[in-house]
């Protein structure tokens, strides 16, 4: 109900002229990383389930929702991932999840997402060909400077919060870094772009290889669970949130959407649940395969545990 909620935000300020709507998040970049996360583990229950239940088509819905936000955000990353983000949990639960329908259950959407994207496509171009050259510039100024940060204190790093004062005068780091820094008294230069070099920058290199240690752990214990619960009800949520997780990995390192407080606490929702299924018994991982091999009277096999059975 939250994607769809966000959508119907969405559709409001689209008529009320609002070029890059954001829905209920503070920023369209924050919601694109959201609905990338979440369009992806609606998408692949959509693929394992199809439209069986009322739960399923809850989740068909959902999808479509958290597709269309993210293409209305107008993120050039976000826009960029949506094709890998989707493509690859398509081939997760084809190939690996061996969904018994696959071709007639993406037949659909790939229709109604080539007909949206008909329609949005002179938009999309517009984002990418006129894209302001000086935000480009002040990226990689930034990371200049966090790199000179870097230099000076690899291990333990200029302090936690910290980069604001240290990223203006007295102190010369944005000078080194060649950027202006003469610009009247009551200016204050912004913040690096991405939040890996901003915790090695005030952290120190220890800090950032913890922080990377964290977040590439979950990302392979989802390969983990999506071995573990083939043939479950239960497959489609390592998938969803293995693709969510890789394309706001990619995302987060050209742009700021993991310094929002918010992105985090979505990524600590996927943390929590991939640790919720990391702990479940092997006894009930078993009976949920067995379940699986009993579809409902009248319904074709459609679990890859039924897939073997037969």
């Amino acid at each position: 109900m939250f994607v769809i909620i966000n959508m119907m935000d969405i559709v409001w300020l689209h008529f009320r002229g609002v070029y890059q709507p954001h829905g209920v998040f503070p920023h369209q970049n924050c919601m694109a990383v959201a609905m990338h996360v979440l369009g992806a583990l609606f998408f692949a229950a959509y693929m394992m389930k199809g439209l069986r239940s009322f739960f399923a088509c809850l989740c068909a819905v959902a999808f479509l929702c958290a597709a269309m936000a993210t293409v209305r955000s107008y993120s050039r990353m976000a826009l960029a991932l949506t094709p890998l983000n989707y493509g690859l949990a398509f081939l997760l639960c084809a190939v690996i999840g061996r969904s018994h329908w696959w071709l007639m259950r993406i037949l659909p959407i790939a229709a109604g997402g080539l007909l949206v994207l008909a329609l949005m496509l002179p938009r999309i171009i517009e984002r990418f060909e006129n894209a302001p050259e000086a935000s480009g510039n002040t990226r990689v100024e930034l990371a200049r400077c966090a790199w000179e940060m870097i230099k000076d204190e690899p291990w333990r790093g200029v302090g936690i919060n910290n980069w604001g004062i240290k990223i203006n005068p007295p102190y010369e780091y944005a000078e080194r870094a060649g950027r202006e820094t003469n610009r009247g008294e009551d200016f204050a230069d912004g913040i690096v772009e991405t939040v890996y070099l901003l915790v090695c920058a005030e952290c120190g290199i220890p800090a950032l290889a913890a922080m990377l240690a964290w977040f590439g752990w979950y990302l392979f214990k989802c390969i983990a669970l999506m071995r573990r619960l083939r043939g479950t009800e239960w497959f489609f949520v390592p998938v969803g949130c293995f693709c969510g997780l890789l394309v706001t990995y990619l995302q987060s390192c050209l742009e700021w959407v993991l310094r929002q407080q918010l992105n985090l606490i979505c990524l600590l929702f996927i943390f929590a649940i991939l640790s919720y299924l990391d702990g479940k018994p092997s006894e009930e991982v078993r009976q949920d395969k067995g379940r699986a091999l009993a579809p409902p009277e009248g319904e074709p096999p459609d679990m890859p545990g039924q897939l073997s059975a037969t």
